[in-house]
């Protein structure tokens, strides 16, 4: 292998050793010149062969690979390329990836370190795979939060700008939807797969291994827990502070002791006034009265006991027996309809699970039973006809054995005994087979 190194031929048996990759190859300079200098020849390392890898972990060097001559050719070469210090045609390497922004020279070092400390079993890897993306997710809510913003996905994008540069970002191929997804906030494209690109997100929001590695070992402990914690309770925020309440509060509350004498006397007579004028007036119609607004909300505000003796709220009025009696009929409408719609589905689909939301599919005002607007007469009814998974199986078992007997009143599957005791799977298997036996003998 030394003689073929150094001649660049293959002979004999030791052309079944050379490397013939087709893929990215790269090779560090100074790894070369290490090597040649302790055994006589180099060798590939898989850290540089790693896409994404564009410095070496060891000596914090850029990555050399083919001349700009050979670099789209290489991939049809019959030479074989060694690693050595010049390309397969002499001439000079190239970087592998230009890189120059200075925080992404570092960021490109040390992501290099963390994934020879991955391919090295140096990171204990059995906490990553389902904690990788809720721990990235915390650490952007965190940054986030202690900068007041909600915007998640920006707040990313600037954390990672700045601690990889622009150039890194593009050289790792991230996208705006990458690095939503490396923030941990992803729909149906699931969380990154790419092991460099998490590994640089874990750079950008962490600084290293061991600082996530503790966030990985706190969720592992107890994942709802730490997940709980994520979620920021929303601040309220009011786009305009000078509503009319707030000028109206404020206006009132500057007032002296003799003005706002004056200025109560003078909403209670208006209010007074408008009443007088209509004796069926309610609170809302104020709305339409000249400065009406104004006088509702000092009198519930700041006069609300002669507010309630003068003109009480809806709300405490009881209702009326017209009221009553419509909403009586109403419910009991809507209970018919439940029975008549029950007793059809019986006739026509006896087999079938009879639910509350069956029974109310074709019923009148079904929206206003789901906001809480039905009586106890339809409470009744749904109560008596819905099925429960016990009365579902005994209907399902007298049909059954109804048709069995019909069939041959001596055989099993005509007595109710032979479905005792199964639940579940068991019944369902139970009812296959007699489904089979029927059709056996139907003729």
């Amino acid at each position: 292998m030394l003689e073929q190194y150094e001649t660049g031929r293959e002979r004999g048996a030791t052309q079944h050793l050379v490397m013939h990759t087709r893929g990215r190859l790269a090779v560090c300079l100074s790894c070369i010149s290490s090597d040649v200098k302790e055994h006589g020849f180099s060798i590939w390392r898989r850290i540089h062969l790693m896409p994404s890898i564009f410095f070496c972990p060891t000596h914090a060097e850029p990555l050399m690979t083919f001349c700009e001559h050979c670099d789209l050719s290489h991939r049809r070469a019959r030479k074989t390329w060694f690693p050595r210090d010049s390309c397969v045609c002499g001439r000079s390497l190239k970087h592998l990836e230009t890189i120059e922004h200075p925080n992404g020279v570092d960021a490109a070092v040390q992501i290099a370190r963390m994934a020879q400390d991955v391919l090295t079993g140096n990171v204990d890897l059995s906490e990553l795979a389902d904690n990788t993306a809720p721990v990235l997710k915390r650490r952007v809510s965190a940054i986030a939060h202690s900068l007041g913003r909600r915007d998640y996905h920006r707040v990313a994008r600037e954390q990672f700008e700045s601690r990889l540069g622009a150039d890194l970002i593009s050289s790792l191929r991230f996208t705006e939807s990458s690095i939503e997804r490396a923030g941990g906030r992803y729909g149906v494209e699931g969380p990154l797969i790419n092991p460099v690109q998490n590994i640089a997100a874990i750079w950008s929001l962490f600084g290293g291994w061991p600082e996530f590695l503790a966030e990985t070992v706190e969720r592992g402990t107890n994942p709802g827990q730490y997940d709980a914690a994520e979620r920021y309770t929303p601040q309220r925020i009011r786009p305009h502070n000078n509503t009319k309440s707030v000028r109206w509060r404020r206006q009132i509350s500057q007032l002296g002791p003799a003005e706002f004498s004056r200025f109560r006397a003078d909403c209670r007579a208006k209010i007074l006034l408008a009443i007088a004028q209509n004796r069926n007036l309610v609170r809302s119609d104020f709305h339409f009265l000249p400065n009406g607004e104004k006088l509702v909300f000092f009198a519930k505000n700041f006069d609300e006991g002669w507010l309630d003796a003068t003109l009480p709220t809806q709300a405490r009025v009881p209702t009326s027996l017209a009221q009553v009696d419509r909403s009586f009929k109403r419910d009991s409408e809507m209970a018919a309809l439940v029975r008549r719609r029950y007793a059809e589905t019986v006739r026509t689909r006896p087999e079938r699970y009879i639910s509350r939301a069956l029974l109310l599919s074709e019923v009148g005002n079904e929206a206003a039973y789901r906001r809480g607007a039905g009586g106890p007469e339809l409470e009744t009814a749904l109560n008596e006809c819905a099925d429960t998974l016990t009365t579902w199986r005994n209907r399902k078992i007298d049909i059954f054995v109804s048709l069995a007997r019909g069939i041959d009143p001596r055989s099993e599957w005509a007595k109710k005994k032979t479905f005792d005791g199964l639940q579940g799977r068991q019944l369902s298997r139970r009812f296959t087979r007699g489904r089979k036996w029927l059709k056996q003998n139907e003729g």
